[in-house]
């Protein structure tokens, strides 16, 4: 696997929930899924990575980015029992976005 890909893969967890957005032909998410209990899908606009990522069975939409993606996070908490658990629960929560240009990676969190 590319270096870049390596180093996301590095930072993915066990059993995390993955949008990977222009994943190619989706060896990513593949080596993810069989190695880390990973579950997602890619976003791909071009007709032989989406080929790829059918034929490793990885999820994939076809979707051009140039033409926008507005993403919704929602984190649901319960704790009818434990209303001060709202404030520790928020705090673990974490949202974590990597940005790719040219092969240099930023985490943001």
């Amino acid at each position: 696997m590319r270096a870049d890909l390596e180093l996301i893969y590095d930072w993915v967890p066990q059993g995390a929930h993955i949008l990977d957005l222009a994943c190619g032909g989706g060896a990513l998410l593949e080596r993810l899924a069989q190695e880390k209990n990973v579950s997602g899908y890619g976003l791909e606009i071009d007709p032989e990575g989406i080929t790829q990522c059918v034929a490793r069975g990885v999820n994939v939409i076809e979707h051009n980015l140039d033409d926008g993606l507005i993403v919704l996070f929602r984190l649901r908490v319960r704790c009818r029992h434990h209303p001060i658990s709202i404030k520790n629960r928020a705090a673990r929560a974490s949202i974590r976005i990597t940005i790719k240009i040219d092969c240099t990676t930023l985490e943001v969190v």
